[in-house]
């Protein structure tokens, strides 16, 4: 993710999600074989520069790239997400201690930032999206729900309600 901090990510984030659907049905070791050859590819590499926006998808996305493919295309640059099936997952590192890897783990889980079904940590999720939008230079929000997922529907009227504070 500390890619799309540059001007010039070296990826797209069309690449960067099928690398995070890639993630959820691959051996680990494999990987974190093919990540670190994707690191050392990539690290002296520009991307695309010439963007109309920088852009941060916030919600639902799945694992379908269609709305980071044709924000692309529109000429937008999708720096950051804050989705289910995305950056989120992956932001916050987990504290693996290995004599007692399953408390470990839960705390990692319980600890994360949450999604919208944890109602109480509104404020948490909008500190951490104010903080991608100063770290990743976004110029704009995209707001997704999953149909009938009505916990993202009342995040997005909190966000749009505070939307002239980023």
């Amino acid at each position: 993710q500390e890619l799309f901090k540059k001007d010039c990510p070296p990826l797209t984030a069309t690449q960067r999600h099928r690398i995070i659907n890639a993630s959820v049905s691959m051996p680990p070791k494999e990987l974190n074989r093919l990540l670190h050859a994707l690191l050392e590819e990539t690290k002296d590499r520009d991307g695309q520069g010439d963007y109309k926006a920088r852009i941060m998808i916030v919600g639902w996305v799945g694992d379908d790239m269609l709305l980071h493919r044709v924000i692309e295309e529109l000429g937008g640059l999708v720096v950051m997400d804050n989705c289910c099936f995305g950056a989120r997952a992956f932001g916050d590192p987990i504290g693996f201690d290995p004599d007692n890897p399953l408390p470990s783990l839960a705390r990692s889980y319980l600890s994360r930032t949450s999604c919208p079904r944890m109602f109480a940590t509104f404020d948490e999720r909008y500190g951490m999206l104010q903080d991608a939008v100063t770290d990743y230079r976004v110029d704009g929000i995209v707001r997704t729900r999953l149909q009938f997922c009505d916990l993202h529907g009342v995040d997005n009227v909190h966000l749009h309600r505070r939307k002239g504070q980023m």
